[in-house]
Parts: C-alpha cells; sequence; structure tokens
C-alpha cells in the first residue's frame, strides 16, 4: 500500500512535526512519498507557483527516512531546456523519487536522461476515457486517474489497478472546466518568474481558487473518498496507491490531515 502526501515543501514543518504517524505507517507496511512544485520552476503545474525551494536538506530528511520526493512538472507547456527544471532533474535522480507530468517530450526526456526516476501521469493531463488511461498505463509507473472512474465497471477491469494513483480529496466531478482551469494556472507558471509577485494576488487567486466552487456546485461531489469506509470499498476494488492533498493549507488544517490520514489507513 502506498500513499502520497502534499507538501513535500510547503508543508515541511508541519510533515516533520508530525513524522511520528507517517514512521508508523511505514511500521505497518506502508510506502510514503511526498509531492510538492517548487523553486518556481516553469514545468510546474496544478498550483499557481509560490517561492518555496527544495534544498539538499529537505530532499536527504526524506530519502533517509525512505521516503520518496515527487515534483509536480505538470505544466503543459515544457521547455526542455529550462535550466530550473534540469536542475531539480539532477537533484532527485534516485530511485526513491520521480516527477508528475503529463507532456510526452517531457516523459521521454525524463526516461532518457533520468531512468531511475519514477514517472506518474497527472491528473492535470487530458485523459478522460477508460481507453486513454489504457494507452498510458505502459508509459508510466503510475496513473492518476479522474474521480468519475474509480468505480467504474469498465475502468476496474480494463486496468492495471495496482498503476492508479487515487486524489482521494478531488471534488471536481464531470466538470467541463477542469482542463481549461488547469491550463491557466499552467500559462501562469509559464508566462511569469513569480506570478503572486509580477501578476499580482488577485489575478493568481482567480485560478488557484476554483471559480466554478460557488457558481455551480452541481459540478462538486457530495460523496466524501477521504474516509475510512470509502478507503476500504476501494481497497477492496484492488486499489493500493491513494494521494493526499493540502499543500495550500494552514499548518493546523495540515495537521488534522494527517491525523485523519493516519486514523484511514492505520
Amino acid at each position: 500500500m502506498r500513499i502520497k502526501l502534499a507538501g513535500a515543501v510547503s508543508q515541511f514543518n508541519t510533515i516533520k512535526k508530525m513524522f511520528p504517524y507517517l514512521k508508523s505507517l511505514q511500521t505497518k507496511g506502508y510506502k510514503i512519498d511526498v509531492y510538492d512544485g517548487t523553486d518556481l520552476c516553469k514545468w510546474n503545474g496544478g498550483r499557481v507557483n509560490t517561492d518555496i525551494k527544495l534544498t539538499l536538506e529537505i530532499l536527504d530528511f526524506y530519502n533517509s527516512n525512505d521516503i520518496g520526493v515527487f515534483l509536480t512538472f505538470s505544466n503543459y507547456k515544457i521547455d526542455l531546456t529550462d535550466e530550473t527544471g534540469n536542475r531539480l532533474l539532477k537533484m532527485l535522480d534516485n530511485p526513491l523519487n520521480g516527477v508528475i507530468i503529463m507532456d510526452e517530450s517531457l516523459r521521454q526526456y525524463v526516461k532518457l536522461n533520468y531512468p531511475n526516476l519514477q514517472v506518474t501521469y497527472s491528473f492535470t493531463g487530458t485523459a478522460q476515457t477508460v481507453n486513454d488511461y489504457k494507452e498510458l498505463q505502459d508509459k508510466y509507473n503510475f496513473i492518476v486517474p479522474r474521480i468519475e472512474l474509480f468505480f467504474n465497471d469498465d475502468f476496474i477491469k480494463q486496468i492495471d489497478l495496482s498503476k492508479c494513483e487515487l486524489w482521494l480529496e478531488e471534488q471536481c466531478v464531470n466538470c467541463k472546466m477542469i482542463t481549461y482551469h488547469h491550463n491557466m494556472i499552467a500559462d501562469l507558471n509559464s508566462k511569469y518568474d513569480n506570478p503572486y509577485k509580477e501578476a499580482g494576488l488577485d489575478t493568481c487567486k482567480k485560478w488557484s481558487d476554483c471559480i466554478l466552487h460557488d457558481k455551480n456546485l452541481s459540478n462538486i461531489t457530495d460523496k466524501r473518498y477521504f474516509s475510512k469506509n470509502t478507503v476500504q470499498q476501494l481497497i477492496d476494488i484492488g486499489y493500493t496507491n491513494f494521494k493526499i492533498t493540502g499543500r495550500e493549507f494552514a499548518p493546523e488544517r495540515f495537521e488534522e490531515i494527517i491525523k485523519e490520514m493516519y486514523r484511514i489507513f492505520k
């Protein structure tokens, strides 16, 4: 069983404080990974870039405790010559670590130059159907499917569930704006060296916070997948990899996320 927790850098102090919970899960046989988008890298997607930096000290803390670090290189616009992206790939070069991507040129680049790294197909990618994920599962170590497919019979029968990483708190269900939303975030990261500083808080918050949450609640699921009963149902189906969000949360709330995660999986 594997759990990928948000906030590798943005929540580093809280993760260190709550590390006994993670260590306890490790002793029970769980593989723990962490993920984040760092260093204002233009390859980043999923969240608007903030000025946080992955240091060798942070990386060593995780890797020395058998925790992999994954970076969210999930922008749909990739310049393979980007200095920051290439520097971070060199830092990560360890079989424990990996990248979360959607761009095919970056996938090929990583597999050629950094074959030790694990590659995960990002939720922000354009894949939506069972056939889409069938084509991707042989290219990636892990795929993050849309939440609509978790209990889909065709998906369960045709996809290698050991490669699926389920984002338990994803709330965008059947949303026609989701790709546009993620592309707007990616565009901010591509256009600006420091989006919040250069584009301004109002512009960045428009896309870092979903504009549909209060305007179109029919697109938002009522079902809590981040619960013990639902996680057990997913495990019974055959899923073994789970993703937990929270890098944008206040430290106090993130502590509660870790405690809830422990209660669910212990």
